[in-house]
């Protein structure tokens, strides 16, 4: 039974992992709860992730698996949704499904504005897809000790979002997926959402996944994206953290590319006390590209980290990575970077960057960019910087009549702008330069 599987009031999460009992009977007999039950499995065997695993170093998974949960959703009123609704990063003017603590909302979601050979496709029919039905299952795996967080999502999971482009489906607007979480001023909630994008072979697809708090209390988002792109496929994603000050957010994107596939993905990292987020993506045909850009804003003690790997498998693949980080006061952010070329993958052209401004003196950034080569005939490289405001463009603006406090605006404004520029979406674009750039450089 599914209340088997909730956190209970007060418990660790490292106890929950630890003491995790389970049989068969508490899952009811169809292929989800059977994927939930192999998730259960491998958490009581793996267990949970630490500082000492290379790709949780500098990480703060301690905090979050030492802090109490409860399992349970907390009341939402309509009131709280509406408010939430009228925030700019949600007031997009984008068709959108709304989630609320992981379940959709269908009277604030607008289902009838999904184009047409679009579907939202309900678990209970998944099967009458059979290519998404066959990809879902197979991609739904608990991934062990450092996909921890995975398989718990996996297990506790409730309504996830599975869109389904249609082969040779253009679509040209963005479909925005609302997160909405409210959480509790005792014992930690836990939100685990999904999202699986699956873009049929010469089928165009854009989507905005935009996690927002309804209230200022304490809760861990879960959530994990899976994107599958059929030959010849474009798919564009973007995910905008915009959690309260008391939020944990863990999130895993994976991204499975055939070959001649196009995909573009850029994370917004606005705020929340701890964030982790980790894309993986692999290139499986040949010639298929993937452009990974993202952009970390950190303040007063936040801590941020962006883990990303980026496996070219197949020959002629081409990836561009940028990220970029702005961190304020005792902030601290981490950006680890791994791109592995597969003996096979000849002709591979690999691009990575990692750059960072440090408002404060103390504010900190470990960055580990990581180059894994196994191909002869390739062009890779990465690279990364920290720095501070050049005193040299401060002074030249000044001298333009320019105050400190403008100039200072300015340029951190450019250097955030370099990301979000590439956002194709402009209604998206604009809001986040006016809410995320403007918010940071005033300060």
């Amino acid at each position: 039974m599914l209340e088997n599987r909730l956190i209970p009031h007060g418990e660790k999460l490292a106890d929950y992992a630890a003491r995790l009992e389970l049989t068969r009977d508490d899952f009811s007999r169809n292929w989800l709860n059977e994927v939930q039950f192999t998730a259960a499995e491998v958490i009581k065997e793996k267990g949970f992730p630490h500082s000492k695993l290379e790709s949780w170093e500098f990480s703060q998974v301690r905090k979050v698996l030492s802090d109490t949960y409860n399992g349970s959703n907390p009341q939402v009123s309509r009131e709280q949704i509406s408010e939430a609704m009228n925030k700019p990063l949600a007031r997009t003017g984008l068709p959108s499904l709304v989630f609320v603590n992981g379940s959709l909302d269908p009277e604030f979601s607008d289902l009838q504005g999904l184009p047409e050979g679009l579907k939202l496709i309900p678990l209970a029919k998944l099967a009458q897809y059979t290519d998404v039905y066959d990809w879902v299952r197979s991609s739904w795996v608990a991934g062990g000790q450092e996909k921890f967080f995975k398989g718990l999502n996996l297990m506790l999971t409730r309504d996830p979002a599975v869109l389904y482009a249609e082969p040779g489906l253009k679509i040209k607007q963005e479909i925005q997926i609302l997160f909405l979480s409210a959480g509790s001023t005792g014992d930690r909630l836990i939100v685990n959402p999904g999202t699986f994008l699956f873009a049929g072979e010469d089928s165009e697809v854009s989507i905005v996944e935009t996690h927002i708090s309804l209230d200022e209390n304490k809760y861990l988002t879960n959530a994990h994206t899976m994107i599958s792109g059929r030959k010849n496929s474009v798919v564009k994603h973007v995910k905008v953290i915009a959690e309260n000050s008391q939020a944990f957010h863990l999130g895993c994107i994976r991204a499975d590319l055939e070959s001649g596939t196009s995909f573009k993905t850029h994370t917004i990292v606005r705020s929340g006390k701890i964030v982790r987020n980790e894309v993986d993506t692999a290139l499986n045909g040949e010639n298929a590209g993937a452009e990974l850009y993202g952009l970390y804003l950190a303040e007063d003690t936040q801590h941020v980290e962006n883990s990303t790997c980026i496996e070219h498998n197949k020959p002629e693949g081409i990836s561009r990575e940028h990220y970029k980080g702005i961190l304020n006061d005792k902030s601290r952010a981490v950006f680890r970077g791994r791109i592995v070329v597969a003996e096979d993958a000849q002709k591979t052209d690999s691009k990575q960057n990692n750059n960072n401004l440090l408002l404060s003196r103390d504010a900190r950034i470990n960055s580990k960019p990581q180059l894994e080569i196994y191909a002869d005939d390739v062009s890779c490289t990465h690279g990364a910087t920290v720095g501070q405001l050049e005193d040299e463009k401060i002074f030249y603006l000044q001298s333009r009549g320019i105050s400190l406090q403008e100039a200072n605006a300015l340029l951190i404004r450019a250097f955030g702008n370099e990301i979000i520029s590439r956002i194709d979406s402009e209604p998206l674009r604009l809001v986040l330069e006016e809410e995320i750039l403007s918010a940071v450089a005033g300060k």
